[in-house]
């Protein structure tokens, strides 16, 4: 009653910007690796022992049991990698073929809704010298910034480079851990971006 895993596929519509390494990595069960246009002969040499201690069989690849609910844990997987990328409501759908002892799954991905940073708001400690440094520096964004697609990824990015610029300023105890976001979302597709900064 068992299958052997043979095939994972990630199927993304070509026009929607992501590709399969932008989630492949996040899928939980792995299929053995193939050799040679499919094959891994490892397979067969651990099916040529009928003793689990034999030297033969030790030398051999075990074969990967198919486990279907490591499928629900990739798709939660792949969701969650969408959001942190910026497509918000995306949807995952398996499909699970059978073809003799094996199993290919799919993981189809309809990509949910991006939105357009148009617009960006501070909200940084007021007097001294931060305010002026902080916005000095926010002409250096290359991430999240006006002109960009809302994303936790940029986000991440944008908060570790400027958190590192001010320290190199002398805010020795700022990190990323001081920034937090939050959006503003439209549906029309853009968003408001409030940056809120921690006194460092």
């Amino acid at each position: 009653g068992e299958y052997r895993l043979a095939q994972n596929k990630v199927v993304i519509p070509s026009d929607s910007g992501l590709g399969e390494g932008d989630v492949s990595a996040y899928i939980r069960q792995k299929p053995n690796s193939s050799w040679l246009f499919g094959w891994n002969p490892m397979l067969y040499v651990y099916n040529w022992s009928v003793r689990e201690k034999s030297f033969v069989h030790k030398i051999g690849t075990a074969p990967v049991v198919f486990d279907s609910l490591s499928v629900g844990t990739s798709l939660a997987n792949i969701r969650n990698r969408l959001e942190y990328l910026g497509w918000y409501g995306s949807v995952v759908t398996p499909q699970i073929d059978r073809y003799g002892k094996n199993v290919k799954v799919s993981y189809i991905i309809s990509p949910g809704k991006r939105y357009l940073v148009n617009s960006l708001i501070w909200d940084i400690p007021s007097g001294g010298e931060f305010a002026a440094d902080f916005l000095a520096d926010s002409t250096a964004m290359t991430e999240a910034t006006v002109g960009r697609y809302l994303s936790e990824k940029d986000l991440e990015t944008e908060s570790a480079r400027s958190a590192a610029r001010l320290r190199d300023l002398g805010y020795f105890s700022l990190n990323k851990n001081n920034y937090s976001f939050e959006a503003d979302t439209m549906p029309d597709g853009t968003a408001t971006l409030i940056y809120k900064i921690g006194r460092a």
